[in-house]
């Protein structure tokens, strides 16, 4: 596909893209935002015209795309709503609770940084293991191998530190 055949298919299918888009979002930005992604991923991946739906491929993509910002949205929610929970939740925890947050705190700082990256975004952020993998484009099983690890880590060290203290009394 050539340029000018690329700008006249956005001429010809743009508005009837975005009447279909808008219809979805009922933002007139965000539409355009998702337009023109489907566009630029058209151009990317510039799909035979013979072989392939144009228009329908348009319309598939451009709904991919709101459903995909729908889930975004929705997870960027919820780690809000996890955060919050955590915090109001620390407010009413009992002081020796509140200094085994911190030690488990300060063992993640010890981590090497892919570990504590792995650790943050799948406990701390609350994504899942796929979205966590995808998102460091990791294989799922190092997602949950790092996430073994690195519990088992903060619980040993969380132990050894109750019976360094226990003989201390």
């Amino acid at each position: 596909m050539t340029q000018e055949d690329y700008q006249s298919l956005v001429k010809k299918e743009a508005p009837i893209l975005f009447g279909f888009v808008f219809k979805l979002t009922k933002n007139k930005s965000l539409t355009q935002d998702i337009v023109q992604d489907v566009f630029l991923k058209f151009w990317e991946k510039k799909p035979n015209p013979e072989k392939t739906n144009i228009q329908g491929w348009l319309i598939k993509s451009a709904r991919n795309r709101y459903i995909d910002l729908l889930r975004k949205k929705d997870n960027q929610a919820e780690r809000l709503d996890h955060r919050t929970e955590v915090a109001s939740n620390l407010e009413n925890k009992s002081d020796s609770w509140k200094e085994e947050y911190q030690l488990v705190l300060n063992e993640l700082d010890q981590l090497p940084a892919s570990q504590k990256e792995i650790f943050v975004l799948k406990e701390i952020e609350g994504l899942s293991i796929k979205e966590v993998a995808h998102y460091l484009d990791i294989s799922e099983s190092k997602v949950k191998v790092t996430i073994h690890r690195v519990r088992k880590n903060i619980r040993n060290s969380l132990l050894a530190r109750k019976k360094s203290a226990s003989y201390g009394q």
